[in-house]
């Protein structure tokens, strides 16, 4: 099965935002707008990132799901941001989300709550996110609940337990700009279904990501600058994703 593309939607304060390594940020306008634009250039599925609601000890953001399904949107969501419980991850499925992408950084000791969540949703809805980071040619994780940065291989366990779909890496460092760490890659069981965002920005990151078994890939920014890049996109890498044939 090709590759599939990932339209990356970051939302902040409720607008959708350029991102730059997650610290820097410029308007982009209506999250609704934005994502509905995506939807009609070719997108294959698109992520919500709503990147504060965690953080203010917020709930997930149900203004803007309500928004999105008003448009009528026909692309798969996945909606990540604030989901503090089954409660609040019903409540996003209830608005139309296909499938909810969670943090594992801000739960990772609590195996109780994604085994929850995947028996209530199905473990092909649920997605695990990690944002990584590379310290002297490590990768790792911040571990919130322990304060502590710990390797990437000990996300595997969660999957060995086939609670998540997909496991979803985010280059945190790279976000925003040219250069994905691909060789991240190579300190994740090969056997997980990825996807990958962050700094997947030039073709030739895409060329080298080829050769792995990736299942989609998430572009931000770049999809913002012309309505066609999605189609220039898999025109140029025609027997790696998928069309809208």
């Amino acid at each position: 099965m090709k590759t599939r593309i990932l339209g990356v939607v970051t939302l902040k304060d409720d607008w959708a935002v350029q991102s730059f390594g997650f610290n820097k940020y410029l308007p982009l306008g209506k999250a609704d707008i934005v994502i509905e634009n995506l939807s009609k250039w070719g997108a294959d599925e698109i992520l919500v990132n709503c990147i504060d609601r965690s953080k203010n000890s917020e709930g997930p953001n149900i203004n803007i799901l309500k928004n999105i399904y008003k448009r009528k949107i026909n692309t798969p969501i996945i909606y990540s941001g604030g989901i503090r419980n089954l409660n609040d991850a019903k409540k996003v499925i209830n608005e139309g989300a296909d499938r909810i992408a969670i943090n594992y950084s801000a739960f990772s000791n609590d195996v109780d709550y994604f085994q929850n969540l995947s028996n209530f949703l199905g473990s092909q809805a649920l997605i695990l996110g990690c944002s990584f980071i590379k310290k002297k040619n490590n990768f790792l994780w911040y571990d919130y609940v322990n304060k502590k940065l710990k390797s990437i291989s000990t996300i595997e366990d969660y999957f060995k337990k086939n609670i998540f779909s997909e496991l979803l890496l985010i280059d945190s460092q790279n976000e925003g700009y040219n250069s994905f760490d691909y060789k991240v890659l190579e300190s994740v069981d090969k056997k997980i279904p990825k996807i990958l965002f962050g700094g997947i920005n030039v073709s030739k990151i895409i060329s080298k990501l080829k050769k792995f078994n990736i299942k989609s890939l998430g572009f931000g920014n770049r999809l913002n600058y012309k309505e066609i890049e999605i189609k220039n996109i898999k025109m140029k890498h025609k027997n790696y994703f998928r069309t809208n044939d």
